[in-house]
């Protein structure tokens, strides 16, 4: 898996004011995995299933180095 970084403005409140947070993502190489699950007749799938997805939900300003956790299911950050 590739690493990338991405990054999001968002409102820091130890700044108190939108700054740039980033945060390290894993990227996978969907080709590569459809072909595995073609040769192996479907058995790499199950192996997909258990591989961790995505990279970190805690994103980290690059001001001040507050981490903060984006919470999906509520829309808002802790």
């Amino acid at each position: 898996m590739a690493n990338k970084v991405d990054q999001q403005l968002i409102f820091c409140p130890r700044e108190q004011k939108t700054t740039l947070f980033y945060r390290n993502v894993k990227s996978r190489n969907w080709i590569m995995h459809i072909i595995l699950v073609l040769v192996t007749g479907g058995l790499w799938l199950l192996v997909m299933l258990f591989m961790k997805s995505g990279g970190s939900s805690v994103w980290t300003c690059s001001q001040c180095g507050k981490e903060m956790i984006e919470d999906k299911k509520a829309g808002n950050w802790l």
